[in-house]
């Protein structure tokens, strides 16, 4: 009908769009050569977004994303399940403990903090599984809920993590029935 009506060669709506009527602005050749780039070096953010796509909502939580990806922190036995076999991370699990590497060499990022506090306590291994983890996670918030992340930086990470030992610090003492004094600083 439009053919004949418009005096078309070609039919106009097709399913699969043609290239020959493609017009390139400056801004889509630009996103185009991004993309490009992205997908032949596999780099990036397109390439966990090629693994896992754009809607996350499948994952009912985090925590089911995260296990997706054989991030979620294992256990020895789980019912017939013995410990010694080696859940396999997939390849956007991979993608995530890439990030974590390259983060945890960071000195002014609250990541780079959580990694070095979790790498002391647990070890290197046990601190990049868990910085990727927590990395999937927020992506997952990010994706699914639309929430917006504020890095907070290195000294308010550390000054939290101070403030938590405080207050359990003080729980512990009203346990056993004592009290925390804090010790005057002496101004030089």
């Amino acid at each position: 009908m439009y053919k004949s009506y418009f005096g078309l060669k070609d039919n106009p709506f097709n399913v699969n769009p043609d290239p020959r009527y493609l017009f390139l602005t400056k801004e889509i050749e630009e996103a185009l050569s991004g993309l490009m780039y992205g997908v032949q070096n596999r780099k990036g953010f397109i390439t966990l977004i090629g693994e896992v796509g754009t809607d996350l909502t499948k994952w009912r939580t985090e925590k089911h994303f995260t296990s997706w990806l054989g991030l979620a922190p294992g256990s020895a036995q789980s019912g017939k399940r013995n410990g010694r076999v080696k859940r396999r991370r997939n390849r956007a699990g991979r993608i995530f403990c890439v990030m974590a590497r390259s983060l945890a060499r960071s000195k002014y990022i609250a990541f780079g903090g959580f990694y070095r506090r979790m790498a002391a306590r647990r070890g290197g291994l046990v601190a990049n599984k868990a910085l990727a983890r927590k990395l999937a996670a927020l992506f997952w918030r990010a994706m699914v809920k639309g929430l917006d992340f504020v890095e907070m930086g290195v000294a308010q990470y550390e000054a939290k993590v101070l403030e938590t030992k405080h207050s359990l610090l003080r729980k512990l003492a009203r346990q056993l029935g004592q009290q925390v004094v804090p010790k005057p600083i002496a101004v030089a």
